[in-house]
C-alpha cells in the first residue's frame, strides 16, 4: 500500500463514514484502536439511516459522533437516500480535510462515502472488502454497492482469503489488500470476555423455561414480500410441531418486515418477538440457542465464531467459506425448505463448535497497524490473518 502523506500538522486526520447498525458494531473495534493510540485525529460521520438501533451502540463502544446527516425519511427511495448522503459529506469532507476516510461493508453510506471521498481526492479504506455473492440481485442493493467501492478504494481490508481473491480477479493490486479477519469478530469477541451475561428479563426468564431455542432476524430487501411471509410460515410450521421450542426473534423495524411478521407469528405462543436489541443481549441469546435463523451476513459469522448452527434463508451467500466449513446451511426461501432445514437441525444434538473462520479477534489491530504504516508511524506491515486449517473442510 502507498505511504499517505497528511496534509496538515502532526497528527492524521482519520474519518469514519457509516450510517447503520452493523457498520457500528464492525467499525467501532477500529474505532477505538485508533482513538486509543492519540497518533491520529479521529472523525465520525453518521449518515442517520439507523438512528434508534444505532444510539445504543454508540454509547455501548463509546463512538463520539461529529456529524449526523439524519437521511432517513420514511418512504423516500434508494437514490434519495443516496444523493442526500453524498450531498451531505460534500462540505463537511472540505472542511474537515481528512487524510484517510473509513467506511465498511456494503451500505448506501459505504457506498456515498466511498464515492464523495473519491470525488474530493481523499483515499478511501473499505473494512470488510470483496465479498461477493456474484448476483446483483442477491442480496440486493449490497452486492452492487459493494462492487461499486472496490474501485474508488485505496486500502482494501479483506475478513479473509477468499475475498482477496476476489479483488484480486478484479484487478485490484496485491499490495493495496490486507487480508484482516472481520472485525465483528473482534466486537463478538469483547462481549463474550465479559463475565456479566447482560439479558432482556422477560428474555431471560424465557430462555430458562425452553429446551430448544431458535434465534432469528431478517432484513434483506429481496425477501421483502412473497419470500418472508414463505420463511415465516416455514417457521411457524416447525413451531407447531415443536411446542417446547421457543423463537426469539429481533424484528426489523421496517413495516415491510414487521408487520409480515406481526402477521404470520404474532400470535404463535412460543414465538417472541423483540425489538432489535443492543449488541450485548443478541449475542448472549445467540449463544443460548440451539440455531440460529436468519438472512443476515452478520449473523453468518457471529454463529460460526459462537459455535451456534446458521440455517441461511437465502440461494447465495457472499459469506461461502461457512457453508463450506459446515457451520451454515443454506436452506432457501420456500416454505418446504425453512420447514425441513429447521427439523433437521432441532433433530440433532446440540454441539457448539465454535471456529475461527472470520477471524481471530485482532482484525481491529492489524487494520490499525496498516494505517500507521501508511502514515509513516509503524515499521512494517501486520502479519495477515490465516484461516485455521481446522475451520474449514474439504468439499
Amino acid at each position: 500500500m502507498n505511504k499517505i502523506l497528511p496534509k496538515r500538522g502532526a497528527k492524521p486526520t482519520v474519518m469514519f463514514v457509516f450510517g447503520s447498525r452493523p457498520e457500528c458494531i464492525k467499525l467501532a473495534p477500529v474505532y477505538q484502536c485508533l482513538t486509543g493510540d492519540q497518533s491520529f485525529v479521529v472523525r465520525v460521520c453518521h449518515t442517520g439511516q439507523h438512528q434508534t438501533l444505532i444510539d445504543p451502540m454508540l454509547s455501548y463502544f463509546g463512538i463520539n459522533v461529529d456529524y449526523n446527516l439524519h437521511i432517513m425519511n420514511p418512504g423516500k427511495s434508494l437514490l434519495s437516500h443516496t444523493t442526500e448522503a453524498i450531498t451531505g459529506l460534500e462540505p463537511i469532507l472540505l472542511m474537515e480535510a481528512p487524510d484517510l476516510v473509513i467506511v465498511q461493508g456494503d451500505t448506501l453510506s459505504a457506498f456515498a462515502g466511498a464515492l464523495a471521498s473519491f470525488l474530493s481526492r481523499i483515499p478511501v479504506a473499505h473494512v470488510e472488502a470483496g465479498l461477493r455473492s456474484r448476483d446483483m440481485s442477491r442480496p440486493f442493493p449490497e452486492e452492487g454497492l459493494r462492487r461499486l467501492v472496490g474501485p474508488l478504494t485505496a486500502m482494501h481490508f479483506a475478513p479473509t482469503s477468499r475475498a482477496r481473491e476476489n479483488l484480486i480477479r478484479e484487478n485490484v493490486p496485491s499490495d493495496h489488500v490486507l487480508v484482516t479477519g472481520n472485525t465483528v469478530v473482534d466486537a463478538l469477541m469483547n462481549v463474550l470476555s465479559n463475565e456479566e451475561e447482560v439479558l432482556d428479563p422477560v428474555v431471560g426468564g424465557a430462555l430458562k423455561t425452553s429446551t430448544k431455542v431458535i434465534a432469528g432476524e431478517f432484513h434483506r430487501r429481496e425477501n421483502w414480500g412473497r419470500n418472508m411471509r414463505s420463511i415465516l410460515m416455514g417457521i411457524r410450521d416447525v413451531l407447531c410441531v415443536h411446542k417446547e421450542a421457543l423463537l426469539v426473534l429481533s424484528v426489523h423495524p421496517n413495516p415491510e418486515v414487521s408487520s409480515v411478521v406481526s402477521d404470520v407469528l404474532g400470535h404463535q405462543s412460543n414465538a417472541l418477538l423483540l425489538q432489535p436489541q443492543p449488541f450485548q443481549r443478541w449475542v448472549n441469546v445467540m449463544k443460548r440457542a440451539n440455531v440460529l435463523i436468519t438472512d443476515s451476513g452478520g449473523m453468518q459469522e457471529e454463529g460460526t465464531t459462537i459455535g451456534v448452527p446458521v440455517i441461511l434463508t437465502r440461494t447465495e451467500t457472499e459469506r461461502p467459506e461457512a457453508v463450506r466449513s459446515g457451520a451454515v446451511v443454506l436452506a432457501g426461501v420456500r416454505r418446504s425448505e425453512v420447514r425441513s432445514a429447521l427439523l433437521t437441525q432441532l433433530s440433532r444434538p446440540t454441539n457448539p463448535r465454535p471456529q475461527l473462520t472470520f477471524g481471530d479477534g485482532k482484525a481491529s489491530q492489524r487494520i490499525a497497524h496498516a494505517i500507521r504504516a501508511c502514515f509513516g508511524l509503524e515499521a512494517g506491515w501486520p502479519d495477515e490473518f490465516s484461516l485455521p486449517a481446522q475451520s474449514e473442510r474439504s468439499t
